[in-house]
């Protein structure tokens, strides 16, 4: 298969523009389709845990690491879990080296960053390493007046 196979997709928004709930709906579609999916949730905010268990239902085929930090859950669920897609909150550009080496055994991704503005993405570090390997090809934007809404679509590649 070819890079450009695999979802290479950020979410990008102002905290409370739906990022976090967009990526729940993206682990239900994936899983749904028989995609093995893992799920890298290190504050418990996609799928909270207490201690009964997760609060709300997990899709078949999708696998969570909860309480990993990101760089570390993303590299164990690399070796041990077999994604085809990785679902990530906040990505921050300590863990743009786990993406990459997703990629390049063939796991797509999709990951949500904080920025209220095009202009905020392009500065970050993150975007800077990932644009430069060409490991993302889209970005959507969300509009925090309209949760969940899609503000505008980027093309990166």
């Amino acid at each position: 298969m070819l890079l450009s196979d695999f979802p290479r997709l950020l979410l990008a928004g102002a905290p409370g523009s739906g990022k976090t709930t967009v990526l729940r709906a993206l682990a239900e579609i994936f899983s749904g389709r028989g995609l093995n999916t893992a799920v890298l949730d290190e504050r418990g905010e996609l799928f909270p845990v207490d201690d009964s268990g997760f609060c709300l239902p997990v899709p078949c085929s999708c696998d969570v690491l909860s309480g990993y930090p990101k760089a570390v859950a993303i590299e164990q669920a690399l070796r041990t879990l077999s994604p085809r897609v990785l679902l990530c909150d906040e990505l921050g550009s300590g863990e743009a080296q786990g993406i990459l080496d997703g990629l390049n055994g063939g796991v797509g991704y999709v990951a949500t960053v904080h920025a209220g503005s095009t202009a905020e993405l392009w500065e970050k570090p993150l975007m800077q390493t990932l644009t430069a390997a060409h490991a993302v090809n889209r970005v959507v934007f969300l509009d925090r007046s309209f949760p969940g809404r899609i503000r505008c679509v980027a093309d990166v590649d």
